[in-house]
C-alpha cells in the first residue's frame, strides 16, 4: 500500500469520522481542521410550530440544531445519506433523504410534497449559500434561514500536514466544502503545493483551489463522502502505479 499521506482538513467532528473511514482502506491519514464550529449565541429560533419541517443541507446542522432544540416531531429533510443518518441517530421521527447538493435537494422536496402554508426552516451554517433559498423561492415555496453556527479558521496547520506540503513527495488533501478549500488555501498560501492532490466532494468544493498550483484536482462524481473515498482510491492507484 501507498504511505502517500491524506490530509483531512473539514471541520471536527466530521474529521474524526473521515479519518476512520481513511484509515480503514489501509492509508494513512493527517487531520488538520482548517475551520472550528461554533454556536452563534445570538441566534435563536422562533417556535417550531409556525414551520412545516426543517431543512438541514449538513450533518452539522443536525448536531447544532439537536444540541440546542429538544423537538423532533417536525420532519427533516435532508441533504444526503451522511445528514440523514445523522438525524435519525438524533430521533427525528420523519427522515426525507436527498442525495446531492442543495439544489437537487429543493428539487427533491417541491416533487415530493405541495407548497406548504408554514414555511420550512432551514438550519445551516452562518456562512452557507443562498441556493436553496433561491431554489425554493423560484418554485414558491416559503424557507426561513436560521444560521445557528459559524465557522471561524483555524490559526495555522497542522505540523505534519506543513511537512507533507513541504516535502518533495506527493500527498493528497480531502475537501469537503468551498468554505472548507478557502480556508485551506488561506492558511497554505506560502507553502509548496506542486506535489499536492486536491480530491474535493463537489465542484463548488474544488472551485476555490482551480488554478492555485496545485498538482492535479479531482471532483467525486456525487457530492457525498462514499464518491469521495472512491476517487481517493483510484487516485492512489495512480499514484502507486
Amino acid at each position: 500500500m501507498t504511505n502517500v499521506p491524506v490530509i483531512i482538513v473539514r471541520a471536527q467532528p466530521g474529521a474524526g469520522r473521515s479519518q476512520a473511514r481513511v484509515e480503514a482502506l489501509g492509508y494513512s491519514a493527517i487531520v488538520s481542521p482548517v475551520l472550528t464550529l461554533r454556536f452563534d449565541s445570538a441566534v435563536q429560533l422562533p417556535p417550531l410550530t409556525g414551520f412545516s419541517g426543517l431543512v438541514f443541507t449538513s450533518a452539522n446542522g443536525v448536531r447544532f440544531f439537536a444540541g440546542k432544540y429538544s423537538d423532533r416531531a417536525l420532519p427533516a429533510w435532508c441533504v444526503g445519506p451522511a445528514t440523514a443518518t445523522t438525524a435519525k441517530q438524533a430521533g427525528f421521527e420523519t427522515v426525507h433523504e436527498s442525495s446531492g447538493n442543495a439544489v437537487t435537494l429543493a428539487t427533491f422536496i417541491t416533487s415530493t410534497i405541495a407548497a406548504p402554508t408554514k414555511p420550512l426552516l432551514h438550519i445551516a451554517n452562518a456562512a452557507a449559500k443562498d441556493d436553496f433559498k433561491r431554489e425554493m423561492k423560484m418554485r414558491d415555496y416559503k424557507v426561513t434561514f436560521a444560521p445557528l453556527y459559524r465557522a471561524a479558521h483555524a490559526l495555522k496547520l497542522d505540523e505534519d500536514t506543513i511537512s507533507a506540503l513541504r516535502s518533495d513527495e506527493d500527498c493528497i488533501i480531502l475537501i469537503h466544502s468551498a468554505k472548507g478549500a478557502e480556508a485551506f488555501h488561506s492558511l497554505a498560501k506560502a507553502l509548496p503545493k506542486a506535489y499536492a492532490n486536491i480530491i474535493a466532494i463537489s465542484s463548488v468544493a474544488a472551485r476555490p483551489l482551480q488554478n492555485k498550483g496545485y498538482k492535479s484536482i479531482h471532483v467525486a462524481p456525487r457530492p457525498n463522502e462514499n464518491a469521495l473515498l472512491q476517487v481517493l482510491k483510484s487516485v492512489m492507484d495512480t499514484l502507486s502505479a
